[in-house]
């Protein structure tokens, strides 16, 4: 069986920061852990293309917001992007 790659505790008290939740099942923190780690995979692939455009080999946090612009899925990130890369994004 593969390990965690985030601590469930942590999730759960994350989860738990909402007033309106009162309790959850054994399983929803798993889900979350690996829904999680998804989109962790996701957002660092989109990274790394536009890093690799760019003639690099590092990412950096306008390679992040590059790759986060290219899909509108994650269009709730952009201002958050927008706050910490203000270079032309």
């Amino acid at each position: 069986m593969k390990k965690q790659v985030l601590p469930l505790s942590r999730i759960k008290r994350l989860i738990k920061e909402n007033q309106e939740i009162k309790r959850i099942s054994a399983g929803t923190p798993l889900l979350f852990s690996k829904a999680s780690e998804l989109f962790i995979m996701e957002v660092t692939f989109r990274a790394w293309l536009h890093a690799e455009m760019s003639n690099r080999q590092s990412i950096e946090i306008i390679d992040i917001a590059g790759g986060i612009s290219q899909v509108t899925t994650y269009s709730f990130l952009q201002n958050m992007i927008q706050r910490r890369c203000p270079i032309g994004m």
